[in-house]
């Protein structure tokens, strides 16, 4: 028991690493609206992440950086993930779902967020029963795909 939670304990330690590595690398340029904050502090700054199966931990991941004020990081959709942040001020939990229709096939995936939004601490987790359903509950924020 000990040596998985030290594992697993390594494991988020190595992706936050390999996250912010990524963050701070050169990337090509995005378009960005700056948006004054404290000290020149970006707007939002999260790790995001989502895993498919029901287990937080397992290898089939998708993750970006997402930065705001200026938008960019890793992230595909990175304007209009922030635009999507703004309009309910970092909270992911109070977005309101969009009104799709989605399948009822049960293949579930986690979507995860970590970092800090206009100053504040953001944590947030939830287990979606597929990917359509936490597109039409999250929108753009968790659409983590390259296409």
């Amino acid at each position: 028991m000990r040596s998985n939670r030290g594992a697993r304990a390594a494991r988020m330690v190595a992706l936050v690493v390999t996250l912010a590595a990524a963050a701070a690398a050169p990337s090509a340029p995005v378009a960005a609206r700056e948006r004054p904050t404290a000290l020149g502090a970006p707007e939002g700054r999260l790790w995001l992440s989502v895993v498919r199966g029901e287990d937080a931990d397992g290898p089939d991941r998708e993750w970006a950086v997402l930065t705001c004020s200026p938008d960019g990081g890793t992230h595909p959709h990175a304007e209009t993930a922030c635009d999507t942040l703004r309009s309910v001020d970092g909270r992911i939990t109070t977005l309101p779902a969009d009104e799709r229709f989605c399948v009822k096939n049960y293949a579930p995936v986690i979507a995860e967020a970590m970092g800090e939004w206009r100053g504040r601490q953001v944590h947030y987790r939830a287990l979606f029963p597929n990917r359509c359903v936490l597109e039409a509950e999250a929108g753009p924020i968790f659409h983590l795909a390259r296409h």
